[in-house]
């Protein structure tokens, strides 16, 4: 993971965390918000927001080499200079829908088209492909090829 990759998990952790009121704030819940999140951008850009991976487990999606932020300030503020205006809306949309239900009220499977679903019956643990989530759609040739050569870019640029 990159540092602006890295910057990024931890405002959008910031601002999870600052819309829960005190409330509950798990590993589960947050690793289904993320994955929430980085697939509605997909769906609407072809690229994800966080840029992490995801793996299939009993209690939902996990996020793979998720950055340790228990030293995160529950008062430390929001800095949106990592995000476009797509993916700020995508985060807006999110925590809207979300943020105040508890972990074990989220369902992914209703918002991914299937991505969690299709990894699970191959086997727990096994890595989830977020292009599985494009809905279909007038632009989901062009969604799918720009998550593919994303990802492809992603997987070089971590490699060099």
């Amino acid at each position: 993971m990159n540092t602006q990759q890295a910057n990024r998990v931890r405002s959008v952790l910031i601002a999870f965390r600052s819309d829960v009121n005190g409330r509950d704030f798990s590993d589960e819940k947050l690793c289904k918000l993320l994955y929430l999140l980085d697939i509605r951008h997909l769906g609407v850009r072809g690229t994800p927001v966080t840029g992490l991976k995801y793996i299939t487990s009993d209690t939902g999606p996990r996020a793979l080499q998720l950055p340790d932020f228990a030293t995160t300030d529950v008062n430390e503020k929001f800095d949106d200079l990592d995000f476009t205006q797509s993916q700020l809306t995508a985060l807006t949309q999110v925590m809207h829908l979300f943020n105040e239900l508890p972990a074990t009220s989220i369902d992914v499977t209703q918002h991914d088209n299937g991505a969690y679903r299709n990894s699970q019956i191959r086997g727990e643990g096994l890595l989830i492909d977020l292009i599985d989530s494009i809905q279909a759609g007038p632009d989901h040739d062009f969604l799918v090829e720009r998550a593919r050569e994303h990802m492809q870019l992603e997987s070089a640029l971590a490699h060099a």
